[in-house]
């Protein structure tokens, strides 16, 4: 389901859409959508759903999407860290998590910011390459969400994430033939 499937007076409050930037790609027409509003409580569905933590670090806190999760939804991150799908964290700091069912999105990435072991560039261009895995893989990824990661606890300035994360996810999108 995208947001043209919804008439617009029916979206909620968590789906608000606030701006959105479309490209063309060479696997036809992509957009990148800003909302507004609490993950977890979002109408839409989604692939995968990209969560960042510290390293080692998915303890739910009341100010964190994992700790969102684990409130609302009764997902807990920690219990799913300990038998990833895929766990490149050595590497790549990230994991992602099996195929889960009943909620919103169907599965996680979680990427963890390094404290100085990753720019903020390479921790985007190490989750999209998460993305492109599960695709070589035979896992469609079509649609994916995220906060603008890092700018929770973590207190990274937001113009700096959006700054790095938007020409990452303009390049990811045009490069992937399913990611829309």
């Amino acid at each position: 389901m995208t947001s043209e499937d919804i008439n617009p007076s029916e979206i909620p409050e968590s789906n608000r859409l606030l701006t959105a930037v479309g490209f063309e790609t060479p696997y036809g027409y992509k957009r990148v959508e800003v909302r507004h509003g609490d993950l977890t409580e979002m109408s839409l569905r989604y692939d995968l759903l990209v969560v960042s933590t510290f390293p080692r670090d998915y303890e739910p806190t009341p100010t964190s999407l994992v700790g969102a999760l684990h409130n609302n939804l009764d997902f807990s991150l920690l219990a799913e860290s300990k038998k990833p799908y895929l766990d490149f964290r050595d590497s790549l700091a990230i994991w992602i998590t099996r195929s889960v069912s009943n909620r919103f999105f169907k599965r996680i990435l979680c990427t963890e910011l390094q404290d100085g072991k990753f720019n903020l560039g390479e921790v985007f261009e190490n989750l999209f390459a998460g993305i492109a895995l599960l695709e070589a893989k035979g896992i469609p990824t079509e649609s994916l969400v995220m906060r603008m990661l890092g700018t929770g606890d973590a207190k990274i300035p937001m113009e700096k994430v959006a700054q790095t994360l938007l020409p990452a996810c303009k390049k990811a999108l045009f490069e992937s033939a399913t990611l829309s």
